[in-house]
């Protein structure tokens, strides 16, 4: 019976997935197993390995590439769209094939370098011969999205990260 488990959860996960994704995820678990205690602990998806390589965590939460491990389980995987976005506000809001070189002439809000799917995007971009100069980098995305709402730029997110907000018209997703 699921209601007698005990013990602990250690979840490892990035910092966008503990802020959007989990919270939903960890509130059903603890309906269903109220005495297991849940902690999450987050780093970069290398680091994350590291950490379930060495029991620190029991249960790997992240998006990258596919990665295919056969000690390990995998439970679940899902595509994730990910776009540059901005406030619905923005100069660029509701324009049609916006340029890159007009897209990077905004202030740049980004994920840490060694997150997947920015890492992913330089590399698309510096093929092209585009070099990005991010008006600030921080892990956190929430704070990314609080300085879109107030329209001080652009950012590229998982559309996990800015749903809500694309659903109620506070940011756009641009058509690069």
């Amino acid at each position: 019976e699921p209601e007698r488990i005990l013990g602990k959860l250690r979840i490892g996960t990035c910092e966008s997935y503990v802020i959007s994704i989990l919270p939903p995820v960890i509130m059903e678990f603890s309906e269903i197993c109220p005495h297991v205690e849940i902690s999450t602990h987050t780093a970069l998806v290398p680091d994350l390995f590291q950490m379930l390589r060495q029991n620190d965590i029991d249960i790997l939460f992240f998006m990258d590439q596919r990665i295919y491990f056969p000690e390990w389980v995998k439970v679940s995987e899902q595509p994730e769209k990910i776009f540059f976005v901005a406030s619905s506000n923005s100069v660029l809001a509701g324009k049609k094939h916006i340029s890159i070189e007009r897209l990077l002439q905004e202030p740049l809000y980004l994920t840490e370098k060694g997150i997947s799917y920015r890492y992913a995007m330089e590399q698309s971009l510096a093929a092209k011969g585009y070099e990005l100069h991010p008006f600030l980098e921080v892990g956190n995305t929430d704070v990314i999205t609080r300085f879109l709402l107030k329209n001080k730029g652009i950012s590229f997110l998982p559309e996990y990260v800015v749903r809500d907000y694309l659903k109620d018209g506070q940011l756009t997703v641009l058509d690069t």
